[in-house]
């Protein structure tokens, strides 16, 4: 039986840091789990003040109550001069992981008027039975933040929009980095 099956969106994301010698579940035996009431919406601002202890400073863990059924969780990292880029890791009430999503199941979605660049990703959570709470820890590794992004230029929109799509303009890499913001949404996934 499938445990999450996962569906891309162009709508939001997250992200956080671990150490990659630290595991999901070794995470969450450790952080305390944020208790989830559906729906659920929260703006996090990842390590605005690291020590330095990565770990600590930007990781996330959520509990999904019981007799929640299937929940659509969505999550948006937002681009700045940096990103934050979260790796997903869902676990049953034994710590066990039954499913993992990385940055690359996250979709890049370029900026509209009143937003900024995102990579966004929703995804259903299904417990195996309606009475089992399941965590959900969202964290990222030394290799992410080594990483970048590449962006759309937002003037090339203009530009291609203003008849001067002759003019090649580059992509942008952005720089992963331990900090950063994110949206995270949890709701039933009968909505």
């Amino acid at each position: 039986m499938n445990i999450l099956t996962k569906k891309i969106k162009k709508h939001t994301t997250f992200i956080f840091i671990v150490s990659a010698l630290i595991s999901p579940s070794s995470l969450a035996e450790v952080l305390q789990q944020k208790p989830v009431s559906l729906p659920f919406n929260e703006i996090v601002d990842v390590s605005s003040n690291p020590s330095q202890n990565k770990v600590a400073d930007s990781n996330l863990s959520y509990e999904i109550p019981p007799n929640s059924g299937p929940v659509k969780m969505t999550i948006a990292t937002f681009i700045d001069k940096t990103i934050f880029v979260p790796n997903i890791a869902v676990l049953d009430e034994h710590d066990s992981i039954v499913a993992e999503y990385t940055s690359k199941d996250l979709t890049y979605v370029s900026m509209q008027p009143s937003d900024k660049d995102k990579l966004t990703g929703e995804f259903i959570i299904n417990p195996l039975a309606k009475n089992n709470a399941m965590k959900v820890v969202i964290y990222t590794t030394q290799q992410d933040i080594e990483g970048f992004t590449e962006t759309y230029p937002a003037y090339r929109k203009f530009l291609e929009s203003a008849a001067f799509s002759d003019i090649k303009i580059p992509n942008e890499k952005v720089p992963h980095s331990n900090q950063g913001t994110l949206e995270i949404n949890f709701e039933s996934a009968y909505n």
